[in-house]
């Protein structure tokens, strides 16, 4: 390959710059308005206001109760935008990725909130699985029915987590049918669904775990990723001629509407033609009665 080639407007360096600026601007827009960023901030300043402790044992961990509210409320408008704004960048149409998230924070907001009650209740899942598991003696052999059964029960709701925001993000639905779908793709096609978890946990892990300075694009990358996967499953969906419009390039998608035009002005003319011979036969039978 040539210098220009390789430096060019099309070439590989220019693409890779070009995914790296929209998966990091699309990130940090995503900390600040799903709540992340502001929860830190708060916590970090305290401002006064009252704080949840958890004691973990070797380890406590102390939350402003502002600063959770944070999350829980905009994690869902969030987490939907950026999964519409590059999912549309994925999936190579025409974007304008903060345009984009906004337009999707601002139209999917509402229903996202759907998540706040899903929230809560995992939460108070884990949170109980916790006290089970530290306290065995005092619930005795009912551990062998409940733990099973909330760690079930937590599996589906991050099944469905996984699910939800890119559906939202995706399609114009209900939210009994949002919470239906989800529940059916993400059990219905277990290898996509493993594949994005596994995705989502080795950039937790990657984060927490290695350096916090991931936490900068590392959600992003997972968005971007598992959009390709998701896509694939929502094809199985999708009617045809959505999926022409979205999956073929624009030359083909116009030739087609073109052809399609081209047939209906035939049959529209055939009929036409068919007609008017009807009528010529009705005529020159009618006369030759009356002659």
């Amino acid at each position: 390959m040539t210098f220009k080639e390789v430096f060019g407007a099309e070439g590989p360096i220019s693409r890779i710059g070009s995914f790296l600026a929209d998966v990091i601007g699309a990130n940090l827009v995503w900390l600040v308005l799903a709540g992340p960023a502001l929860m830190l901030a708060i916590n970090a300043w305290g401002l006064g206001l009252p704080s949840i402790v958890w004691d973990l044992g070797e380890f406590s961990v102390s939350m402003n109760i502002l600063g959770l509210l944070f999350p829980l409320v905009l994690m869902g408008p969030g987490t939907t935008a950026i999964f519409a704004a590059l999912g549309k960048v994925q999936r190579k149409e025409e974007s304008y990725l903060l345009k984009d998230f906004f337009k999707s924070y601002k139209q999917n907001f509402k229903q996202s909130l759907v998540t706040i009650p899903l929230l809560i209740f995992a939460c108070m899942l884990i949170y109980s699985l916790w006290l089970e598991i530290n306290n065995q003696a005092l619930f005795g052999k009912i551990l062998y029915v409940t733990i099973p059964l909330q760690s079930f029960l937590i599996l589906e709701l991050i099944f469905l987590f996984l699910y939800l925001f890119p559906l939202l993000a995706r399609f114009e639905m209900p939210t009994k049918d949002l919470l239906k779908y989800s529940f059916m793709m993400a059990n219905k096609h277990i290898p996509t669904t493993l594949i994005c978890l596994a995705l989502f946990l080795a950039v937790l892990a990657l984060t927490f775990l290695w350096n916090l300075g991931i936490g900068v694009f590392g959600f992003g990358v997972y968005v971007y990723l598992s959009s390709f996967l998701f896509e694939k499953v929502f094809r199985n969906y999708m009617p045809e001629e959505d999926l022409d419009k979205d999956y073929l390039p624009e030359e083909i998608v116009a030739e087609s509407t073109q052809v399609s035009a081209a047939v209906r002005r035939a049959d529209e003319e055939a009929q036409k033609q068919m007609e008017a011979d009807r009528r010529a036969i009705i005529d020159r039978y009618t006369k030759g009665k009356k002659d």
